[in-house]
């Protein structure tokens, strides 16, 4: 080996010590967190955003791609590869919203309205969907083990066989919105798998 190359090599070294030890010094505040981007940071958001209006306005200043517009009409929010795991989204308008590969394990949902919304490739176990509404939504390739879907109307959903399969074996309730029985809304007689619960 010549000198030059090691002169290159010894600096290759460096340069990757000194990157290294600038990533453990740097607060992990430092890296921007994009609505495309690799999920929301845990630390130091309030995952508590109870109260509807209020909700909806405290979501938006957090997550400025939520947006509405003239009207204050919700339009296409976009969560993609995020991390809303144990946030209390209760009762929030997400109507059109997509999500997509992100993950909503042990959310509380309880309320929320994600009618025409796509959920592709989302995780939802141990959930809290009760009295949602999942009418005409696309949640393809998501899962939905260990939820609590009393009351939650999913009529017109594109689910999969297996996780619908799962979710009629626990269906039960109405949906105090639109009147209609969880297990109905998830079409169950057709799988003669008649909930357990009342």
């Amino acid at each position: 080996m010549n000198s030059i190359e090691r002169i290159a090599r010894q600096l290759f070294c460096s340069l990757a010590v000194i990157l290294f030890c600038s990533l453990l010094v740097l607060p992990s505040k430092a890296f921007a967190i994009y609505p495309s981007g690799g999920g929301l940071p845990d630390l130091g958001l309030d995952r508590s955003l109870q109260g509807s209006d209020q909700a909806t306005e405290a979501f938006k200043e957090k997550f400025p791609f939520y947006e509405r517009d003239e009207d204050g009409k919700p339009i296409t929010k976009e969560f993609v590869k995020y991390d809303l795991a144990n946030y209390d989204l209760s009762g929030l308008d997400l109507r059109g919203a997509l999500f997509s590969v992100a993950t909503l394990k042990r959310a509380d949902l309880e309320g929320a309205n994600l009618e025409g919304s796509i959920a592709y490739a989302t995780h939802f176990e141990e959930a809290n969907l009760t009295n949602v509404n999942f009418r005409d939504a696309v949640l393809t390739k998501s899962f939905f083990m260990a939820t609590t879907i009393d009351g939650a109307d999913f009529s017109g959903a594109i689910i999969d066989a297996p996780q619908r399969e799962e979710m009629c074996s626990r269906a039960a309730g109405v949906n105090p919105v639109t009147g209609v029985e969880t297990y109905d809304s998830l079409d169950c007689l057709s799988l003669n798998m008649r909930s357990s619960k009342s």
